[in-house]
């Protein structure tokens, strides 16, 4: 297969690997951010807890880090030509457009209906509303920055801040090479984060893998050449074993290289569908379209809302009803999510189109 054909097969399938991640994504909101140790018992609820904890907190952890990745070669890919002379406007201006109008409009849009919500509920309840410029304006920004008020926009976030660095990564590619991505490595898996917000170092080690590949024109399927055992047994080894090691101090060093192990599995897994199941990978790439506007809204009170419905229901607190409970809630978010695209698509198409970045 030659090289263009091998490029159009990436795209394909990068763009049907997009909405199972998002679901994944949904699925790291049903849970709380803490993680719960599951034991050896043989019993439904220990079941629950095993089940979930490796949807949401194992396999979550590699869902916005392959984002990042696919975002790096495409950003990298046939850029350098782009960014010079008059090509550096037009780059700056994609940015804008793609990025940091949609990180404005969805923030501001969640603001505006939190505050609504708020004065709606008081309003019922009586309670008096004391406003002021100063504390709405300062509201407002920090809805913002440093973390955005719709806080999965936190990848948009530093997303707009790789794409600011895309100069000084084609410069340090340049200069050191494929050492820089043993640097970015090194310093991921000894958890060295960078304090300043928009610059994660989840961030700049998996925008800069997927850079430094886009420069040297390297196929991501390239890593169907790794012998399918080298990720198969980690990964298999890895989701097994994980859950019961999530309070271990020595748990996210275990995980990082794990995720890089699920993101191969992930692409190996993909080409395989595609080479048997055709049809699979075209509806999930028909899906594509629909995965910014789910990342941006379903955390909009959508998922709050449908736990909460579910909470009404007594035997959803039962162990059978918090495992039945806990996929209803994740796929009844991506429905309603899914049905809010449709209406807004018909009724707001150039909205949609504007607050999408013209994905």
């Amino acid at each position: 297969m030659n090289n263009e054909n091998v490029l159009k097969k990436q795209s394909v399938l990068v763009d049907a690997l997009r909405f199972p991640l998002i679901i994944i994504v949904i699925f790291i909101h049903v849970l709380p951010d803490c993680y719960v140790t599951p034991t050896l018992e043989l019993s439904v609820h220990n079941g629950y807890i095993y089940l979930s904890e490796i949807i949401s907190h194992v396999w979550g952890q590699a869902a916005v880090p392959c984002f990042f990745l696919f975002s790096g070669w495409y950003a990298f890919y046939s850029k350098k030509p782009k960014l010079i002379g008059g090509g550096r406007n037009k780059f700056i201006a994609k940015i804008i457009k793609s990025l940091f109008l949609p990180y404005i409009l969805w923030n501001a849009l969640y603001f505006l209906l939190l505050a609504a919500y708020g004065c709606v509920s008081n309003y019922f309840n009586n309670v008096a509303l004391h406003f002021s410029a100063g504390t709405i304006i300062n509201d407002l920004l920090s809805a913002f920055y440093p973390q955005p008020i719709n806080y999965p926009l936190w990848y948009l976030r530093d997303l707009i801040g790789m794409n600011l660095l895309v100069p000084l990564f084609f410069f340090v590619f340049r200069k050191f090479g494929k050492w820089s991505i043993l640097l970015l490595l090194t310093l991921y898996f000894l958890g060295v984060e960078n304090p300043i917000q928009g610059f994660s170092i989840t961030a700049l080690t998996f925008f800069g893998i997927g850079g430094y590949l886009g420069t040297q024109q390297i196929s991501l399927l390239k890593v169907n050449s790794v012998p399918k055992f080298c990720t198969i047994i980690p990964f298999v080894v890895g989701t097994m074993l994980l859950p019961f090691f999530n309070q271990n101090p020595l748990y996210h060093y275990l995980s990082r290289p794990y995720i890089l192990v699920v993101i191969m599995v992930l692409l190996q897994t993909t080409t395989y569908i595609h080479s048997r199941w055709e049809r699979i990978i075209h509806f999930f790439k028909g899906m594509s379209r629909t995965v910014f506007f789910i990342y941006a809204t379903h955390t909009m009170l959508i998922i709050n809302w449908v736990k909460g419905a579910f909470s009404k229901i007594a035997w959803f607190s039962s162990d059978w009803g918090l495992l039945v409970g806990y996929f209803g809630i994740g796929f009844a978010t991506l429905g309603v999510s899914l049905l809010l695209y449709y209406v807004v698509n018909k009724l707001f198409p150039n909205f949609l189109r504007l607050s999408m970045g013209g994905r």
